[in-house]
């Protein structure tokens, strides 16, 4: 063998392995670039069906915390109209009152109850301390059927209108301004 044979042969097997490079590397970026393609559209296929799914569950969850705001603000001028300490009627207009007042809080226990899924746990926990403070004014309220609360009873059913349940109220309030995204401004 001499020299320009030589030469040649590395000549053609540098130039042959370059062109096997070449070559080797195309069919590796093209299937890499496919598989790719292929990820890239089963990651909008994702995303596309988790976006979704948040939009339905954020409007359910704000319908949901509205409704609930709506039957606490009833419930709660229910029991304060039933508190109020001047009032006009008579027993038929307490009687009123008092129906009125269990309708609108079961109303709200049972609404919350039912939805409580879509509430995180500080909501839940302020709604279940609410419910059982709810609970103590009525019985210190309406003790008994046909027996109507006296002086002190009804003082102290105010009284703990005032104190345990607004400031619940007020924080629960607070939390569902927050999980809506509204602005608050700290109550004074």
């Amino acid at each position: 063998m001499n020299w320009p044979e030589f030469t040649s042969g590395v000549m053609g097997a540098i130039a042959g392995s370059g062109i096997a490079g070449v070559l080797l590397r195309a069919y590796i970026s093209n299937s890499f670039a496919k598989k790719l393609e292929q990820f890239k559209t089963s990651l909008s296929a994702e995303l596309f069906e988790r976006q979704t799914r948040f939009a339905w569950l954020y409007t359910e969850r704000s319908k949901g915390l509205v409704h609930l705001y709506r039957l606490l603000a009833i419930a709660d001028k229910a029991f304060t109209d039933m508190l109020r300490p001047i009032q006009a009627g008579g027993e038929d207009a307490m009687r009123a009152n008092i129906e009125r007042t269990s309708k609108a809080a079961n109303e709200f226990f049972e609404f919350y109850d039912e939805n409580r899924v879509f509430f995180d746990s500080e909501l839940t926990r302020n709604l279940r301390q609410l419910e059982d403070e709810y609970r103590k004014v009525w019985s210190t309220f309406v003790p008994h059927v046909g027996t109507w609360a006296r002086g002190l009873e009804w003082a102290e059913a105010w009284e703990k209108l005032g104190a345990n349940v607004m400031p619940i109220r007020i924080e629960i309030e607070q939390k569902i301004q927050q999980m809506l995204g509204v602005e608050t401004q700290p109550l004074s």
